[in-house]
């Protein structure tokens, strides 16, 4: 299952898990034009973030892994409180 964790380099967290969705459940809320491929490492808080934004990070496991969407974590650039907004869209 994909993992959203939600970022805030200001108050330096690595990330707070926010979501466990499914594959379909990801691809309703995110659009592959959303999102930033980061590697298979989760990002870290090296050096100076105070200017750092807010953001999502989606983690996409080896069995999720498709055409669209490899395996790794990505950033989405979207406004954490429109995403929220569709995760919790979802358990409605």
């Amino acid at each position: 299952m994909p993992y959203l964790y939600f970022c805030y380099p200001r108050e330096r967290s690595h990330g707070i898990l926010r979501a466990v969705l499914s594959l379909e459940e990801c691809q309703r809320i995110f659009s592959t034009e959303q999102a930033v491929y980061l590697g298979t490492e989760f990002e870290a808080l090296g050096g100076d973030k105070a200017g750092a934004e807010n953001h999502a990070v989606l983690r996409i496991g080896a069995s999720e892994a498709c055409a669209a969407w490899r395996e790794g974590f990505y950033k989405i650039a979207a406004d954490l409180m429109k995403v929220d907004e569709s995760v919790q869209s979802l358990a409605k």
